[in-house]
């Protein structure tokens, strides 16, 4: 028999799965209370770190807040992916 023949189909589909069987995707939207740094990551403790997120989705509109966004992924160790419009 060959190589190809005996694969197992269940194997294949656990090959594909990327993500492990515990993880989830949830959309939680959050608005600082102000446009501070401060307010921002304020927001960002109490939504994310609280929660035990694993990744951020973030769209900065501003160099500025992209700033922001690398700062708070190095601090609280956390990736975030930003999405920026060009």
């Amino acid at each position: 028999m060959s190589r190809g023949q005996d694969r197992d189909p269940d194997r294949d589909w656990e090959r594909d799965n990327f993500l492990p069987y515990n993880l989830s995707l949830e959309l939680v939207s959050r608005q600082p209370a102000a446009a501070d740094p401060e307010s921002l990551f304020r927001c960002v403790c109490q939504g994310v770190v609280v929660q035990g997120v694993s990744a951020v989705l973030a769209f900065p509109q501003s160099r500025e807040e992209l700033l922001q966004v690398d700062f708070m992924a190095s601090f609280l160790e956390i990736p975030f992916l930003s999405v920026i419009e060009h």
